[in-house]
């Protein structure tokens, strides 16, 4: 903080003080500091870091709704690596329940249970006590009622909260004539899965996940994710390592993947780190067939790209707006 009153330079930023350093600049009302440190944690946030920055900003800078917005949105994206993190078990209970209460989580419930057990079993040890089932439900509260146990298969619900003893015999019962007798019970857990998101921005709708091509700051279309909204603008994680390139894009200078890669599209790959003309042919087994030279070969999603002027001529050739 004081580097950047005295000397208007911040060049040292990292993981152990960009929390701290938003607490300063919150505190102080130095708006420019703020930005500074929410721009860092946006590019380098990932779902490996996502459980640190999500505690760390509840704690630091608890005003960043935004820095929260974007942590939830790796979580929601997680398949279930998040909550097998090593960091997961370490969460606050306050963190712990607004991770588990999302709605849009992508994860398996089994494995979102076996997560909110694990970190039950840690939190015991943390209080020197037993991790008995009074314990450990005491100390999950409100989160053990977040899990949604009737979605769990029978062997799930055998294997996990029935052989660990964190569900009482009614609970269990309730939620077996739940699942088998159709009766109209009316259970402490809720019963309905969780769902992806749609993003809406305006009149464009996205999905979680989807690839789009958004405009790099050297005028090349670069492959990237859809992770979330802010305000105006679509959320992205680029699909390159981008040094420092900002992650939200108005939505007139995104292109959906899905519309763009059809058969016969002129666009360019990196060969060596140089971009080679190409023609684009299909999508197989995770990978994109091109043609170059009269031959196919295969391409990871990172090493497409495009040109202005190839983005140009589809947008002409659609009857799309040209922004570029």
């Amino acid at each position: 903080m004081l580097s950047y009153i005295y000397e208007n330079a911040v060049d040292d930023l990292n993981w152990q003080n960009v929390f701290p350093t938003l607490y300063c600049a919150d505190k102080y009302d130095l708006p420019w500091l703020a930005e500074i440190c929410c721009v860092y944690l946006q590019v380098e946030l990932n779902t490996e870091n996502c459980l640190i920055a999500l505690e760390n900003i509840n704690v630091w800078g608890p005003n960043f709704d935004s820095i929260v917005e974007a942590c939830l949105d790796l979580i929601d994206a997680s398949d279930g690596a998040v909550f097998q993190s090593e960091y997961f078990t370490g969460l606050s209970h306050g963190t712990l329940q607004m991770v588990v209460q999302r709605p849009t989580l992508a994860a398996p419930e089994y494995i979102i249970y076996t997560a909110v057990e694990a970190w039950a079993v840690e939190a015991c040890k943390r209080k020197n006590v037993d991790p008995s089932t009074t314990n450990r439900r005491e100390i999950l509260g409100a989160v053990l009622f977040l899990v949604r146990f009737p979605l769990l298969t029978d062997a799930e619900l055998a294997s996990g909260p029935l052989k660990n003893a964190l569900l009482l015999p009614a609970e269990l019962w309730d939620i077996f004539m739940y699942k088998h007798n159709n009766e109209n019970l009316v259970l402490s857990f809720d019963c309905e899965p969780r769902s992806y998101v749609q993003y809406r921005v305006g009149e464009a709708v996205f999905k979680h996940n989807e690839m789009v091509f958004a405009q790099g700051v050297d005028d090349v279309w670069y492959p990237a994710e859809v992770i979330g909204v802010s305000e105006q603008n679509v959320r992205i994680r680029w699909m390159r390592k981008m040094n420092n390139w900002w992650p939200f894009m108005s939505p007139q200078y995104i292109i959906r993947a899905a519309d763009i890669l059809q058969r016969g599209q002129r666009l360019h790959i990196l060969v060596s780190g140089v971009p080679s003309a190409v023609s684009y042919c299909y999508r197989r087994a995770g990978l994109h067939v091109v043609e170059v030279d009269g031959r196919e070969m295969s391409v990871k999603t990172e090493d497409l790209l495009l040109r202005q002027d190839e983005v140009i001529a589809w947008k002409a050739a659609n009857k799309e707006e040209v922004n570029c």
